[in-house]
């Protein structure tokens, strides 16, 4: 579906679909403007995800707790 798509998701859209270089490379978290109606923002919601299925057999307390901090690093290093 995402050869399909021209990279112009929508007016909210702050990520472009692929990054890098060659714009190859699909990106590993979603940020989108919030809507205001007639108005101007900088506000946007940011979503990423991580999980190690190996830390959480062993401890699901450490497995969430480091799933929150892998997914804000995925957004981070994107920037």
């Amino acid at each position: 579906m995402c050869k399909n798509e021209t990279g112009i998701i929508g007016a909210g859209t702050v990520l472009m679909p692929f990054g890098g270089v060659n714009q190859l490379t699909p990106i590993q978290a979603m940020v989108q403007k919030i809507p205001v109606e007639k108005k101007h923002t900088d506000d946007c919601s940011l979503m990423s995800y991580g999980f190690n299925p190996y830390i959480t057999e062993k401890s699901p307390y450490h497995g969430a707790y480091l799933a929150v901090v892998e997914s804000a690093v995925r957004y981070f290093k994107g920037k």
